[in-house]
């Protein structure tokens, strides 16, 4: 609602459109995919039948949590959707949070996967039940977790790591994502929430991810606060879309300004850019080269564009 704050009124709206309109053109390559060689897989099936409005189980939370988790630590990942589950072959490693409703078919996928060398990371009971939420008698990925229902059960606290085949999967039926996303309280229903116990909930979860030994796309220093979002064209350019957060909260809509560096792999011969959102202050300076890997400083407002062409 424009007239709730002096920040956003016809004048903002005016501004974005215009720079919309001037600097659209060069980021909306159709080709632009997530640059992550992480995969997050939404269960829809879990979704529709587990859980079924009893808030200690509710999807979402596992699903979100996990986002949140990601996007804070600076780890880049492509969501997959239960329907397409084969394309968890295009990636190093993939995360199964509270992916409960699995069908027979689709743990053969999984099953495959890992057996060829990727690499999963399960919470939860995951593949507990059948693509309606039937319970099965066992785990469906039992063989591939290397645990049996009956022992994650006797101690939920457990961390589970086995190899199957080339590959590797850990399972943790303590869902330490689900309890971030409570604890954090994004919705901000009033439950009884806590940021140290987020901040808790996120490390736990992100040794877990740790364990996979993926390293992420892109690396940084940046805070927690900024978010990164990577993409990479068909033709091998990348686009780092930045968001700054940082200070931002019912107390001030404007954020902080943030100084960081981005590592990624770019070719000696790259062309980059810094597209500042609204302004154009001079914000980016290349650091180092080191091979086939650059490191580039930013000095980020609200946030913008950083693309790096030729790759």
């Amino acid at each position: 609602d424009e007239g709730m704050t002096a920040e956003v009124d016809s004048n903002f709206y005016r501004d974005l459109y215009m720079w919309m309109d001037k600097n659209g053109a060069p980021l909306a390559d159709s080709t632009l995919r997530p640059y992550a060689n992480v995969a997050l897989v939404f269960s829809q099936q879990t979704l529709d039948f587990v859980g079924r409005g009893t808030w200690e189980d509710e999807y979402y939370a596992n699903f979100y949590g996990t986002q949140m988790i990601l996007l804070e630590s600076h780890i880049p990942y492509e969501v997959i959707p239960d329907s397409n589950l084969a394309r968890i072959n295009e990636f190093d490693a993939v995360i199964l949070a509270g992916v409960e409703a699995i069908s027979d078919a689709q743990a053969e996928v999984i099953r495959a996967y890992v057996n060829e060398g990727g690499k999963i990371l399960a919470t939860g009971y995951t593949s507990l039940r059948d693509e309606y939420g039937n319970e099965r008698d066992e785990l469906a990925l039992a063989d591939v977790f290397g645990a049996t229902l009956s022992e994650i059960s006797a101690d939920e606290g457990v961390f589970i790591e086995h190899q199957f085949g080339a590959g590797y999967a850990y399972l943790s039926p303590e869902m330490h994502e689900q309890g971030y996303f409570w604890e954090a309280d994004p919705e901000n229903n009033e439950k009884v929430s806590s940021a140290d116990g987020a901040e808790d909930e996120r490390l736990a979860f992100l040794g877990q991810i740790n364990r996979l030994g993926v390293a992420p796309t892109i690396q940084t220093d940046a805070a927690s606060t900024v978010v990164l979002l990577p993409y990479r064209s068909s033709s091998g350019d990348v686009q780092v879309a930045v968001i700054n957060f940082t200070g931002v909260g019912t107390a001030s809509s404007i954020p902080e300004v943030q100084n960081f560096s981005i590592i990624l792999n770019a070719s000696e011969n790259a062309t980059l850019s810094w597209l500042e959102l609204l302004e154009s202050p001079e914000t980016l300076a290349v650091t180092s080269e080191d091979g086939d890997q650059i490191a580039i400083q930013l000095r980020v407002n609200a946030g913008g564009v950083l693309r790096i062409m030729g790759e």
